[in-house]
């Protein structure tokens, strides 16, 4: 009995070439959204996460602003500024754009002890929160010179025509607090967020 050679089918070499480089193309490609879709969706965490501390700093700086206290309703006259030199709080002092300074009254004797003191201001990206003589930092993804007070009489003039030069002038400040997102070989996302504080305590 004779046997038939059955004649046997396969690849070439130049088959299996061109097939594993249009494989290795198509996983590229599938790597390189991957990828893609994973930096966005961590830029997008980033950008949320950052912008919820930064709503998180805004009510806390406006609800504190808004309950500055008198330095001292004790003394005889009443020293009734609410805003203060950091330095020497015994001396009222308009706030500069970049730092503002006050008392948060909390033991009920109608006066401003130096554990009570409050302050923000900007330290390199950093938003700082200052009480009784020691700082802590509220959020690190500040923009470049992103926190800003702008102080004026009242809403319909703000920023004021005249400049303020008197701490009792004070009736609003609004801040401004600008965020960053950075991203990789690119420029940060900004985000700015504002809102006006009126002061509780002045509207006597």
């Amino acid at each position: 009995m004779v046997s038939r050679l059955r004649k046997e089918g396969g690849f070439t070499l130049v088959e299996v070439l061109v097939a594993a480089t249009m494989m290795f193309a198509v996983l590229f490609a599938l790597y390189a959204v991957f990828d893609v879709s994973v930096r966005a969706f961590g830029y997008g965490g980033d950008r949320l996460e950052a912008v919820g501390e930064a709503r998180l700093a805004m009510s806390k700086m406006e609800r504190e602003i808004r309950a500055a206290y008198p330095y001292d309703l004790t003394s005889h006259p009443p020293k009734e500024y609410l805003f203060l030199n950091p330095a020497n709080p015994a001396q009222p002092a308009v706030p500069t754009a970049t730092r503002i300074a006050f008392g948060n009254e909390t033991g009920g004797d109608r006066r401003i002890s130096s554990s009570e003191l409050v302050g923000y201001y900007l330290s390199g990206h950093e938003l700082k929160r200052s009480k009784g003589g020691s700082a802590q930092t509220i959020m690190d993804s500040v923009a470049t010179n992103g926190l800003r007070f702008t102080l004026c009489r009242n809403a319909d003039d703000c920023p004021p025509a005249l400049p303020i030069t008197g701490e009792a002038e004070i009736r609003v400040v609004c801040i401004e607090l600008t965020v960053e997102v950075r991203r990789r070989g690119e420029d940060p996302a900004m985000q700015t967020l504002t809102t006006d504080v009126y002061l509780r305590n002045r509207e006597r």
